[in-house]
Protein backbone atom coordinates (compact mmCIF):
# COMPACT_ATOMS: atom_id res chain seq x y z
CA UNK A 1 0.00 0.00 0.00
CA UNK A 2 1.19 3.50 -0.78
CA UNK A 3 -0.97 5.88 1.25
CA UNK A 4 1.91 8.31 1.41
CA UNK A 5 2.48 8.53 -2.36
CA UNK A 6 1.13 12.10 -2.62
CA UNK A 7 2.99 13.37 0.44
CA UNK A 8 6.47 14.20 -0.96
CA UNK A 9 5.14 17.63 -1.94
CA UNK A 10 5.27 18.51 1.78
CA UNK A 11 8.61 17.94 3.52
CA UNK A 12 8.94 17.14 7.21
CA UNK A 13 11.25 19.62 8.91
CA UNK A 14 10.74 22.24 6.20
CA UNK A 15 9.48 25.74 6.96
CA UNK A 16 6.32 26.99 5.28
CA UNK A 17 4.62 30.39 5.09
CA UNK A 18 0.83 30.65 5.40
CA UNK A 19 -0.97 33.04 3.06
CA UNK A 20 -1.93 35.18 6.08
CA UNK A 21 1.74 35.52 7.04
CA UNK A 22 2.40 32.96 9.77
CA UNK A 23 5.48 30.75 9.59
CA UNK A 24 5.33 27.05 10.40
CA UNK A 25 7.55 23.98 10.47
CA UNK A 26 6.10 20.71 9.22
CA UNK A 27 6.47 18.12 11.97
CA UNK A 28 5.21 15.15 9.94
CA UNK A 29 2.79 13.90 7.35
CA UNK A 30 0.39 11.21 8.50
CA UNK A 31 -2.72 9.19 7.80
CA UNK A 32 -5.88 10.07 9.75
CA UNK A 33 -6.83 6.71 11.24
CA UNK A 34 -10.26 7.94 12.36
CA UNK A 35 -11.33 9.12 8.91
CA UNK A 36 -12.50 6.10 6.93
CA UNK A 37 -13.86 8.11 4.01
CA UNK A 38 -12.32 10.77 1.85
CA UNK A 39 -8.83 12.20 2.07
CA UNK A 40 -6.97 10.58 4.95
CA UNK A 41 -3.63 12.31 4.43
CA UNK A 42 -2.84 15.08 6.91
CA UNK A 43 0.00 17.49 7.67
CA UNK A 44 1.09 18.11 11.28
CA UNK A 45 2.76 21.50 11.64
CA UNK A 46 4.04 23.79 14.42
CA UNK A 47 3.79 27.59 14.56
CA UNK A 48 7.19 29.24 14.90
CA UNK A 49 5.60 32.15 16.78
CA UNK A 50 4.16 30.28 19.77
CA UNK A 51 4.83 26.57 19.25
CA UNK A 52 1.16 25.66 18.80
CA UNK A 53 0.69 22.40 16.87
CA UNK A 54 -1.94 22.03 14.14
CA UNK A 55 -3.25 19.29 11.85
CA UNK A 56 -4.76 19.97 8.43
CA UNK A 57 -5.78 17.76 5.51
CA UNK A 58 -3.03 17.59 2.90
CA UNK A 59 -5.40 18.73 0.14
CA UNK A 60 -6.36 21.81 2.18
CA UNK A 61 -2.70 22.51 3.09
CA UNK A 62 -1.89 22.69 -0.63
CA UNK A 63 -5.15 24.13 -2.00
CA UNK A 64 -4.95 27.37 -3.99
CA UNK A 65 -6.04 30.55 -2.20
CA UNK A 66 -5.78 34.24 -3.03
CA UNK A 67 -2.81 35.80 -1.22
CA UNK A 68 -2.86 39.44 0.02
CA UNK A 69 -1.04 40.55 -3.16
CA UNK A 70 -3.93 39.22 -5.26
CA UNK A 71 -2.01 36.22 -6.62
CA UNK A 72 -3.40 32.71 -6.30
CA UNK A 73 -0.94 30.29 -4.71
CA UNK A 74 -1.08 27.26 -2.39
CA UNK A 75 -2.34 28.05 1.13
CA UNK A 76 1.16 27.22 2.42
CA UNK A 77 4.33 27.90 0.44
CA UNK A 78 7.73 26.52 1.19
CA UNK A 79 9.82 29.30 2.75
CA UNK A 80 12.56 28.26 0.30
CA UNK A 81 10.43 29.23 -2.71
CA UNK A 82 9.21 32.65 -1.58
Amino acid sequence: RTYMSALPTVRSGAEYVHYKGGRYTVVATAIDATNTAGDRQVVVYRALKDGAVYVRNLAEFLEPVVWPDGETRPRFLSADTR
